[in-house]
């Protein structure tokens, strides 16, 4: 499966399997996110699939579960907005993390 690397924040690496538009965030070296990171990710996420994207974009989207944990987030990302959603998720961890 080809992977886009998007980036990286605090400890962590955004990346996408391109060919499913599924999107991942991972902890590296032992880092986790802090309570107001993950306030941060829930809110970014919320923005993105609540008004980020159009009714067409969500529409098109097949049914999916978001996963928000200290060490792993997994969503999905409508068809051309990976980066967009990537960019969001970068910014919303920014120095939200603590070592685990």
């Amino acid at each position: 499966m080809a992977v886009t690397v998007h980036g990286g924040v605090s400890g962590f690496q955004v990346e996408t399997e391109t060919n499913q538009q599924q999107l991942s965030v991972h902890a590296r070296s032992n880092q986790k996110l802090s309570p107001a990171g993950l306030r941060a990710v829930v809110a970014a996420l919320n923005t993105y699939y609540g008004s980020t994207l159009s009714a067409a974009q969500k529409a098109a989207m097949p049914d999916f579960t978001c996963t928000v944990s200290a060490g792993l987030i997994s969503c999905y990302a409508a068809p051309g907005t990976e980066a967009t959603l990537a960019s969001a998720l970068i910014t919303a961890i920014g120095s939200n993390t603590v070592r685990g």
